[in-house]
């Protein structure tokens, strides 16, 4: 009988004129929008509308049940419709419905109007996505330029380096982008340049917003190792929130198998201060060099003995010529130990 009554309800929406349906202002007209953006939408309303919930599927049989009173053939009509908009572009969805489901179902103004409320939704949606994708991909274009250019040159400008940091911090979100070998060079780049330069706030304000990347890369650890084990090894007034820096990067070196890149900077420092302890702290990192590769060992002696031999106009900055005094001095009390714990294995 409910197939009697479907036939029936068909003939009799055939017999009588469809009324024009309603044709409400898309939010945004889809042959303007840019080509990436077409896409995203396109595959916004696939993946939106192929993998709605048990519950949303279910409201949207109940109210079609309800307006067109067609029993259990309208989820094979909706069955039918999920999978054509889930392919087909926005420009044209409206009359792939009308075409495509006339023959099961008369076309109903309010279906439309909820399916146009939810086109419109995920078009702005996607369209924002599209914006916010394409304006990234600009910023990492222009950091990628600048960047190389600043690796190049002799000296940039303030500017230069505020529209660096800037750019950088413009892109720190883009997930899938910061999982990209393209996008960890970049970044090297330019915190070499911002270290080469001395510009120790700049530096300071990345970690602060890229720290957890930082220490997640190799490449990095060795610069800001080496960044930050100067800084509190050479500079008279260290803050505490620089060491707490170092500190962090001695842990992420030792987590990434560099802890010979570390070890120069802890025992340098463990001597320079001598604080409570510090004789026994100094024995504890030399048992841990006898752990590391030979080449490890023998870079981390190779350190010590090139700081002791260094003639002064070897040197170019103040913290350099700071860095090769405390390495020597180290070396000078510590240099047979040092050496024992650097012995190749047998």
């Amino acid at each position: 009988m409910l197939a009697a009554a479907y036939c029936s309800s068909l003939a009799t929406a055939q017999q009588q004129p469809e009324p024009p349906p309603a044709t409400p202002t898309p939010a945004v007209e889809f042959r303007e929008i840019h080509p990436d953006a077409r896409k995203l939408i396109v595959d916004e309303i696939r993946l939106q509308l192929q993998t709605e919930s048990e519950q949303q599927f279910a409201r949207f049989t109940n109210q079609i049940e309800n307006w067109l009173q067609i029993g259990s053939g309208v989820v094979a009509v909706l069955g039918a419709l999920l999978a054509l908009v889930g392919w087909r572009g926005l420009s044209n969805l409206r009359q792939t419905i009308k075409n495509d489901v006339t023959s099961f179902v008369r076309t109903d103004q309010l279906f439309q109007a909820e399916l146009d409320k939810k086109l419109t939704m995920i078009s702005e949606t996607s369209t924002a996505k599209a914006n916010d994708k394409t304006r990234r991909e600009i910023n990492l274009a222009r950091l990628d330029m600048l960047s190389d250019k600043v690796s190049k040159a002799p000296s940039y400008s303030a500017l230069e380096r505020k529209a660096m940091i800037e750019l950088l911090l413009s892109v720190k979100d883009d997930t899938d982008l910061l999982k990209t070998d393209a996008f960890e060079k970049t970044v090297q780049t330019v915190v070499e340049s911002l270290y080469n330069a001395d510009v120790d706030f700049a530096i300071d304000e990345l970690e602060d917003q890229l720290g957890d990347y930082f220490g997640g890369s190799s490449p990095l650890c060795n610069l800001l190792i080496r960044h930050y084990g100067e800084r509190v090894l050479t500079d008279a007034d260290t803050d505490e929130k620089s060491v707490a820096r170092f500190r962090k990067y001695v842990a992420a070196c030792k987590a990434r198998n560099l802890f010979e890149l570390a070890a120069p900077f802890l025992l340098a420092l463990t001597f320079r201060d001598k604080a409570n302890g510090w004789s026994g702290a100094i024995d504890a990192t030399l048992k841990q060099l006898r752990y590391l590769t030979d080449d490890e060992k023998a870079f981390v002696l190779d350190r010590f003995i090139a700081a002791s031999k260094a003639p002064p106009e070897a040197t170019i900055t103040f913290r350099q010529a700071r860095e090769v005094e405390l390495l020597a001095a180290f070396f000078a009390e510590y240099g047979d130990k040092l050496t024992k714990a650097c012995e190749p294995k047998a």
